[in-house]
């Protein structure tokens, strides 16, 4: 086994959400759980963007007071809860005027989930038969930017296995997200952010919310750039879309980058969070500049961090605590509580500082780890 990848095969929905869990990327500005593009909040599928100090009042009963749902209660509760913020995952397509692909819209014929952990990088293949027998296979690899804690990044390939026509491809930004309510695993959810405007011009699509009683601005910007073909665009409340279509033959590939810039009011030298997403989305580069850049961010924090043991086991479970550890206690946390992977325990993290303080001051160069014969990580000037 190779200790630097966590592998999923094929699709448990039983599964599902821990497998989103774990396979989260941040940056230590926002995290975004690992669900899959095309999904939406239900029973199975929680994607979940969660942004750095971005709380909100939760989800009101009666004469607008706080409830906490949590298993058990049912009493008035203080405190903010985390929001999750508008979804910049969607990229979806469809063969030739079929369906989009949406979960359990199509049959999957074989699917991979791989978390590269010491690159930071999502990757998923996964082999789909649509209704009327049109094979299509797929890879997409994800990032959300270690380098620059503002971008994330998507690069979707498409080979159309069995069938000639029109390629479509549909990425989106959707505000119209929703917590899980009174769920007794996540607690109370935030009252959903509030459309402000959405905007589509030059190839850039835009979305503004702001989130119900915080008043906290939160603005996203995508580009996505296909191999040719015509472009789409659609505005509503709440979402923005960008529709391509691109003719292709069986065997052909088409590669899709979705690159995304997200801002708040809350951001350090920030003067307007619209405007600033909508620039760092133009002058980001590609997915492959953005992905280089990324893992030599991610070389530097392995090299002060890394912990070592025999046994490839073990070492896979040291290198996913620490993947996460870093995502949660990057450098861009700036002074923040940031990494909380969901709104359970209504997004607060508690940490035990006496278990990571040690490692987070090696990072800085104090301390070096070892994994000892007994089993226990120690630590030692």
């Amino acid at each position: 086994m190779n200790p630097w990848l966590l592998t999923y095969d094929g699709f448990d929905p039983a599964q599902e959400g821990l497998r989103e869990a774990l396979t989260t990327l941040g940056n230590g500005h926002f995290v975004t759980r690992g669900a899959v593009p095309e999904s939406r909040a239900d029973e199975v599928h929680h994607p979940g963007t969660y942004v750095a100090g971005c709380y909100d009042r939760p989800l009101t009963r009666g004469a607008d007071r706080p409830v906490d749902l949590s298993p058990g209660t049912d009493r008035p509760v203080d405190g903010e809860v985390l929001v999750n913020v508008p979804n910049w995952l969607p990229l979806t397509f469809r063969a030739d005027g079929g369906d989009w692909l949406a979960p359990g819209g199509a049959e999957i014929l074989a699917q991979r989930h791989t978390l590269d952990m010491r690159r930071g990088v999502l990757t998923r293949s996964l082999r789909v038969c649509d209704p009327r027998g049109r094979i299509t296979r797929m890879e997409q690899h994800r990032l959300v930017s270690m380098d620059d804690p503002h971008l994330a990044a998507l690069s979707m390939t498409l080979v159309p296995e069995n069938w000639d026509g029109t390629l479509e491809v549909r990425s989106a930004l959707d505000g119209r997200v929703t917590g899980p309510g009174g769920s007794p695993h996540r607690g109370p959810a935030a009252l959903p952010p509030v459309p402000i405007c959405g905007h589509a011009a030059h190839g850039v699509i835009e979305l503004l919310t702001r989130t119900a009683t915080s008043h906290l601005e939160i603005a996203l910007a995508a580009r996505t750039t296909p191999a040719g073909g015509r472009c789409r665009t659609g505005v509503e409340e709440g979402r923005v879309s960008d529709d391509r279509a691109v003719e292709v033959r069986a065997g052909d590939e088409v590669t899709v980058e979705k690159i995304v810039a997200l801002y708040t009011s809350g951001d350090r030298a920030v003067a307007e969070s619209e405007a600033a997403a909508r620039t760092a989305v133009v002058r980001a580069g590609s997915f492959g500049a953005l992905l280089k850049r990324h893992v030599r961010a991610w070389d530097r924090l392995w090299q002060r961090s890394h912990v070592t043991d025999e046994d490839p086991e073990v070492q896979q479970i040291l290198n996913l605590y620490l993947f996460h550890l870093l995502q949660t206690a990057s450098p861009h946390v700036a002074g923040r509580a940031a990494g909380p992977y969901g709104e359970a325990r209504r997004g607060h993290a508690f940490r035990d500082d006496l278990s990571i303080f040690p490692l987070l001051v090696e990072a800085a160069g104090t301390l070096v780890p070892t994994f000892g014969a007994s089993g226990g990580l120690a630590f030692s000037i």
